[in-house]
């Protein structure tokens, strides 16, 4: 889970305001700044007293979170599929070229995560878990210092989403070995997937959605869902999130929630079989 300030553009000025309306309450859906919806649902004592507190904790949420009282609004906002990059100290230029240099020296190279139990901690151990590498890990509190860490040749490689390194890449500070979804992104459709690379079914998606509190009643969920899903249909909404390195997607409550325990299952069970400790 991450904070809001560190969503991408498209997400963090996604504002929901929810207001009492003498028997009503209004929902305000605002994104980029310009109005999307506004509309009103009649609500009991009990929805009218929640429905202020509710648009002050609508949740933006990177990939699986635990441990928290919210409930699930909308499915993927965006899918975020990660990038192997490598520094260019690194003399490779594809997977097959990169695992035999890091077999070749194990040991040797140093690969950064955004912390234990993130998606690239994982995404690394299940690829030398596959591959036979040996490199050593140095996880960071974030993916911004990690990433400033792969510059700097302190680590020399990474999963790191695509808004965050394709820039890096694109100016030759770093290099696209492959890209961790079963089908190219949208966004990077020049960089091979890791899968169609020598890895078959290798994956590692990143999404971002949206949680609202516990118990908040489920028309507003709805509602929210439906409203929020209608704003990735715009073409405006669309471009902003494919240029910030997403492939929009969307779904119900129900998908959300489906997704979240699978991916808690699997990669529970892969840190499990890899000793991995999410923490």
């Amino acid at each position: 889970m991450v904070p809001r300030e560190e969503c991408p553009d498209g997400l963090r000025r996604l504002e929901v305001e929810v207001a009492p309306r003498h028997q009503n309450f209004e929902i305000t859906i605002r994104l980029l700044g310009g109005l999307i919806s506004n509309y009103q649902l009649t609500g009991d004592k009990r929805l009218l007293a929640m429905a202020d507190d509710l648009g002050k904790r609508l949740l933006p949420v990177f990939d699986s979170p635990t441990g928290i009282p919210y409930m699930f609004v909308n499915l993927k906002t965006g899918k975020v599929p990660l990038v192997l990059f490598v520094h260019p100290s690194v003399p490779a230029k594809d997977l097959r070229e990169f695992i035999a240099y890091a077999k070749a020296h194990p040991g040797k190279l140093n690969y950064g995560s955004s912390g234990p139990g993130s998606s690239p901690h994982l995404a690394t151990e299940l690829l030398m878990s596959l591959t036979g590498m040996q490199m050593t890990h140095v996880p960071y509190k974030g993916i911004a210092p990690a990433i400033t860490a792969q510059l700097a040749d302190e680590v020399q490689m990474s999963f790191t989403p695509i808004a965050v390194g394709m820039p890096h890449a694109r100016a030759g500070r770093l290099r696209a070995i492959g890209q961790a979804g079963l089908k190219r992104s949208v966004a990077v459709p020049d960089v091979p997937t890791l899968d169609e690379s020598g890895l078959p079914g290798f994956e590692v998606i990143g999404w971002w959605g949206m949680l609202a509190p516990a118990k908040t009643p489920r028309p507003v969920v709805s509602r929210l869902n439906g409203e929020i899903r209608a704003v990735l249909e715009l073409a405006e909404v669309r471009r902003n999130l494919i240029g910030q390195g997403m492939d929009p997607a969307d779904g119900t409550p129900e998908q959300f929630g489906a997704l979240i325990k699978s991916d808690m299952d699997k990669w529970g069970d892969i840190g499990k079989r890899l000793g991995v400790r999410l923490d």
